[in-house]
């Protein structure tokens, strides 16, 4: 099944996270092996789980406003 997330809005290559002050929600998929993180510069970041320190997420950009909130679905 092909992610809903449309890659086209994607303007700009996004940078980590660098201020945690700015992250909004954190949620851990269900099989527990990703974590997703979603900032207020309209940013998502995508990790593997359990991760190092110095592990670098996959990271999204392209929302319209900050996200808010960020969830998997029950089935990851």
């Amino acid at each position: 099944m092909p992610h809903p997330f449309n890659r086209s809005y994607v303007k700009r290559k996004p940078r980590a996270f660098s201020d945690p002050k700015r992250v909004r929600a954190v949620c851990r998929s269900a099989r527990g092996d990703l974590v997703a993180a979603s900032d207020d510069r309209q940013r998502i970041a995508l990790y593997r789980y359990p991760a190092l320190q110095t592990s670098k997420p996959r990271l999204f950009a392209g929302h319209g406003t900050a996200a808010a909130d960020i969830a998997f679905s029950a089935d990851d």
